[in-house]
């Protein structure tokens, strides 16, 4: 066990470059090994159909994403109508209540 941890340590504190080249050496051959696999596996592979490339969003996702984007629109117009009415209710129960505020500030 010494004998390990002192040639760990040795290649880590002194032969660091060499490990490094010996490592990127190692992953280079790897590459061109694993590529060359994975390109043997896909020509393996029977042909697409061109139908299959063209598959997208369903019919029914696009009618329900049509339905829901009409929906929140609709809320929407709806909520800015009730903010609307709302704050014109406030703006004229406060000018009808402003000249007798008026009047009670006057009188003190």
């Amino acid at each position: 066990a010494v004998l390990a941890n002192t040639a760990v340590a040795a290649l880590l504190a002194e032969y660091l470059p060499s490990v490094n080249a010996l490592v990127n050496g190692g992953l280079g051959i790897a590459r061109f090994l694993l590529n060359g696999a994975v390109w043997e596996k896909l020509d393996a592979l029977p042909a697409c159909s061109e139908a299959s490339q063209l598959v997208g969003v369903s019919d029914g996702a696009t009618s329900g994403l049509l339905v829901g984007s009409a929906a929140v629109a609709a809320i929407g117009v709806l909520a800015g109508v009730a903010h609307e009415v709302i704050t014109r209710r406030r703006e004229g129960a406060e000018a009808r209540a402003a000249p007798a505020l008026l009047a009670e500030a006057s009188l003190c």
